[in-house]
């Protein structure tokens, strides 16, 4: 298993370092995001990224994977829609086989007030539904749509050389089940879930480093069994001004939550 992982990142790594033959137009505002953590930036306007994410987790007996890619365009300069899909995923759970197939698919919204009042505060807001196409008795999905609206902000510290950003979101997570595994054990709850990050960016012109604290629960509710607490290192580096690649590793910090998650990401930008 070490061996596939160490293929799917060179394999993830390369693929990302190609797409920066792809001419386009930098983001006006450097909008180099996070990991676990909605950005506050929008697309400018007529702007198309298309992004790939490849990612792992490890939890206490089981491990899975993906690739997911997706595309925002900027219908304004402040607002713009998102798609994408998790075409190829796995999951292997201890002592049983392992399982490859799709995964989800998910579009979205989001509005950006950049600079409110003149000021280096910014606040989004962001909507987005995702769909499972993964076979839920072979844990490829959790059988649920996703209804998930959330507020985002974040406040710029201006400085010579680099800017500062605390950034922070608030959402929830509603969950319709559309499937049912057959072994009522494994059927998780569907109780919604509160998501919330807090977090700081330290970004130079090329660089993005960022520390952020992400929380998932809905013990809150009725039959809750959501406790996930993650601490995300990443840094985000500008290759060029139309592409960048990052790297972030989210820890585990809750029983409830994985032990450790690998996450790359890489975009390209470019105006229609």
């Amino acid at each position: 298993m070490n061996l596939l992982l160490r293929y799917f990142c060179y394999f993830s790594i390369l693929i990302l370092f190609n797409m920066t033959a792809i001419a386009s137009t930098y983001n006006q505002f450097n909008g180099m995001g996070y990991f676990l953590a909605n950005d506050v930036y929008p697309q400018a306007k007529n702007d198309l990224a298309v992004f790939v994410a490849p990612f792992f987790e490890k939890a206490e007996d089981a491990e899975s994977g993906q690739l997911i890619t997706f595309a925002e365009y900027g219908i304004t300069d402040s607002w713009l829609v998102i798609g994408g899909v998790s075409g190829i995923s796995y999951t292997h759970i201890d002592n049983e086989s392992t399982a490859y197939g799709t995964g989800n698919s998910f579009i979205g919204t989001k509005y950006s007030f950049m600079n409110i009042d003149d000021t280096h505060t910014h606040v989004a807001i962001f909507f987005t539904v995702l769909v499972p196409h993964g076979n839920v008795d072979r844990a490829l999905s959790d059988g649920f749509i996703e209804y998930n609206p959330t507020i985002i902000a974040a406040h710029d510290f201006q400085h010579k050389t680099w800017n500062g950003q605390l950034f922070g979101t608030l959402g929830v997570r509603v969950l319709q089940r559309i499937q049912n595994p057959n072994d009522p054990e494994v059927v998780s709850s569907s109780a919604p879930v509160i998501e919330a990050t807090l977090g700081y960016a330290v970004r130079t012109r090329r660089v993005n480093y960022s520390l952020d604290f992400d929380w998932y629960n809905n013990h809150w509710a009725r039959r809750g069994d959501i406790n996930e607490l993650y601490v995300t290192p990443g840094i985000f580096i500008l290759i060029c001004e139309n592409a960048d690649i990052g790297i972030g590793v989210p820890v585990g910090l809750t029983k409830d939550a994985d032990k450790f998650k690998l996450l790359i990401q890489g975009s390209y930008t470019f105006s229609l």
